[in-house]
């Protein structure tokens, strides 16, 4: 048990750190000796991660603010009322903390102020329960693209990102579930995060394209670029559509916009059957 002084590396044959407030760390002496020598070399410190809910034991001796936190992560009912003193008992990060105490109250003043606050709470609430602090400003960036008008977006680059994230979670991380029936990996974004995502961009996109279904059909038949491209820009990235010249126009003739007829058109496209239901909605309300 620590404190204590080790013997000779010759005696040794593995070292274990363990405690219920950090991560365990085992050094197997004899399969991995030079691990150990290059610990010893650089002034003898072993770096450990901290477990959520639990602080060092220097800010907290008795483990009180330790119970409270681990009493927090199985009621989800503060998501959305954070409280600085909770935060404080999970991390003592200031950089954490001064995000909790600017982004994280509610005034009561403003709904649409007090609603962000509830996201952000949320965001937070997960990063610090699920040891993941330092993807929180990965979360705000999502939060902005989602949030920002797509008029003011500088290019479509972020958009492009979000949706290989989106497409990730959705397809290739299910795949790796299935792969561990056992001890599934925890995802970084939450499902429920990932869901309101794609809500809000297709909410966007999708009330674009109600009010101005003639742009896309003029771009996918003619090639026509329309004078304000930023939301038709957007919606060919977010959907994967190609540039008009290698868009299928074969089943433009003789205008029978039907679902079979369009999917085997673009199947080379390898799009989505939603993707492909809204083309076909697009181009029937512009008949």
């Amino acid at each position: 048990m620590a404190p204590c002084l080790i013997p000779e590396l010759r005696y040794l044959h593995q070292i274990k750190i363990l405690g219920p407030r950090y991560w365990p760390v085992s050094i197997d002496v004899e399969k991995s000796p030079g691990i150990l020598k290059s610990v010893l070399s650089c002034n003898g410190c072993l770096y450990v991660k901290q477990r959520a809910g639990h602080l060092s034991y220097e800010q907290d001796p008795k483990g009180y603010l330790s119970l409270l936190a681990r009493s927090m992560t199985e009621d989800s009912s503060s998501y959305h009322s954070i409280d600085l003193e909770v935060i404080k008992s999970f991390t003592s990060d200031p950089k954490v903390l001064e995000f909790a105490s600017r982004f994280c109250k509610h005034t009561g003043k403003n709904q649409e102020n007090d609603e962000i606050v509830a996201v952000f709470s949320t965001l937070l609430y997960d990063c610090v329960t699920r040891e993941k602090p330092d993807i929180l400003h990965c979360f705000l960036d999502i939060f902005e693209i989602v949030n920002q008008p797509l008029s003011l977006a500088n290019g479509t680059y972020a958009l492009s990102q979000l949706r290989l994230v989106l497409a990730f979670y959705k397809h290739t991380f299910t795949g790796l579930l299935s792969k561990h029936s056992e001890s599934a990996p925890t995802p970084l974004l939450h499902p429920q995060f990932c869901s309101m995502v794609t809500s809000k961009v297709d909410l966007v996109l999708n009330s674009w394209l109600k009010d101005a279904p003639g742009k896309l059909v003029q771009y996918l038949s003619q090639g026509t670029w329309p004078s304000a491209p930023h939301y038709l820009s957007h919606f060919l990235i977010y959907h994967g559509l190609p540039p008009s010249k290698n868009f299928p126009k074969d089943f433009l003739s003789g205008g029978n916009f039907k679902l079979p007829k369009m999917y085997v058109a673009l199947k080379e496209l390898k799009l989505s059957v939603p993707t492909i239901m809204l083309i076909m909605q697009t181009f029937q309300c512009s008949r």
